[in-house]
């Protein structure tokens, strides 16, 4: 219903894609423009790598049909509430970062946070300023490849690794 009295100008993002939901809610990409994604390593008893393989699916699912993605994480296993120093944070965001990359395409948005902006707290970071965000990816060269449970993406300036079990990243920038 609301999607049918928004202006076609406007875009509908919603917090649809969740792959703890019945069917990953995909349907709700149906009348939705996309969805961001947050709490995307939680939901039902599966182990971790069960649960970021069905997330990083769901989310290049909605990119391949021309949907939008935003991938919304903390520091990997940070939980709620997240008390972490700005030097834990920091230091934290390797493996979301990765699980990102293996997503990453056209219409593909990480955001990396501690909280809700919208939560009082003594601080909020602007992640923009990481080194990680200012270094050059270049082009993908191909989808992620999983073996077992350990994906591998390339780029044209950086190979990066996520071992699911051992739930580590490497991030190798090459030179550009």
């Amino acid at each position: 219903e609301l999607a049918e009295r928004l202006p076609s100008s406007k875009i509908y993002i919603g917090n649809a894609l969740r792959q703890m939901s019945k069917n990953g809610a995909r349907d709700r990409l149906s009348y939705m423009d996309g969805s961001y994604m947050e709490n995307w390593t939680q939901g039902p008893s599966q182990e971790m790598s069960e649960k970021v393989t069905a997330s990083i699916q769901l989310a290049r699912e909605a990119l391949s049909k021309g949907k939008m993605l935003w991938l919304t994480s903390g520091p990997w296993g940070c939980g709620w509430p997240c008390d972490v120093t700005e030097e834990e944070f920091l230091s934290s965001m390797d493996m979301p970062l990765a699980i990102f990359l293996m997503i990453a395409e056209t219409n593909a948005y990480f955001n990396y946070q501690k909280e809700t902006l919208v939560q009082e707290d003594a601080w909020k970071w602007d992640s923009s300023t990481m080194p990680e965000f200012k270094k050059a990816l270049g082009a993908p060269k191909g989808p992620p490849i999983k073996v077992g449970n350990t994906l591998s993406r390339h780029f044209e300036y950086l190979t990066v690794q996520v071992d699911l079990d051992a739930e580590q990243a490497i991030l190798n920038w090459h030179a550009e």
